[in-house]
């Protein structure tokens, strides 16, 4: 069965998705290939390897990612520091 769509948890040492139609996921899939493991080159052909199957290649289908997968760029890593760094600095004066 083809994808509605896509769910994605792209951790450290896993990635998982569930191919959805609906609100109902109808396959659950996995790899031991997480972000720590892989090459920001390397991203995009892993995910593809897992849900090709699923995906109908004259449809576009949503892809929606969580998990590590956000932070793993450098830029996005050093604004979610700045931002935590600011939130505890703040709410220590508040005390």
């Amino acid at each position: 069965m083809l994808a509605e769509w896509i769910a994605v948890d792209w951790g450290t040492s896993h990635l998982r998705a569930w191919v959805m139609q609906g609100d109902q996921p109808v396959h659950a899939l996995q790899s031991d290939q997480g972000m720590g493991r892989l090459s920001p080159a390397e991203f995009e052909p892993e995910l593809l390897a897992l849900i090709d199957p699923f995906l109908a290649p004259e449809q576009r289908t949503m892809i929606l990612c969580c998990g590590m997968v956000g932070i793993r760029r450098k830029a996005a890593s050093m604004s979610a520091l700045k931002i935590m760094g600011t939130a505890k600095s703040s709410s220590k004066k508040e005390h």
